[in-house]
């Protein structure tokens, strides 16, 4: 796991490029397959991520308590979580079958996990200020896929 681990942020940016090319190629009405394969690609990277180890900086005179473990650990794994929970009902949106509405449940639980996140992360601000790398890594992906997701289920 952690060879693996390693690479995830250069295939985190292999599938956002093959993403985009999928989208182009979307809308050009040449296929969406693309967009699948890279979208579910996306959500396995984003699930593995929740399995990273946290990397924090520390202060020596100051220890850590629940509410820096709150918003440092926990709150990110929910993200990563509820981020791929989204990429992945995305990819699902876009499949063939038209009679399930599954997705709209993944939709549904990603959005909800994410928006509750960065609600919760926005109370806790103080707490992350000097780790705002690993904070800022998750909100990249869980803010877009939440506004994705709202555009998704109310369209």
């Amino acid at each position: 796991m952690q060879n693996l681990i390693k690479f995830l942020p250069i295939l985190e940016k292999l599938l956002l490029v093959a993403f985009l090319i999928g989208v182009i190629l979307h809308i050009m009405h040449v296929d969406t397959l693309v967009v699948r394969f890279s979208l579910i690609g996306l959500g396995v990277t984003l699930f593995l991520n929740a399995y990273r180890p946290v990397e924090l900086k520390r202060d020596a005179d100051r220890q850590f308590d629940f509410q820096d473990l709150l918003a440092l650990t926990i709150i990110p794994k929910i993200l990563w979580i509820g981020s791929a929970v989204s990429a992945l009902g995305f990819a699902f949106s876009l499949s063939a079958i038209t009679n399930n509405q599954g997705y709209r449940q993944m939709l549904l639980v990603g959005g909800l996990s994410c928006a509750g996140g960065t609600l919760c992360l926005l109370l806790l601000y103080s707490r992350w200020q000097a780790n705002k790398q690993v904070v800022f890594a998750v909100l990249k992906w869980a803010i877009p896929l939440m506004l994705l997701d709202v555009y998704l289920l109310f369209r």
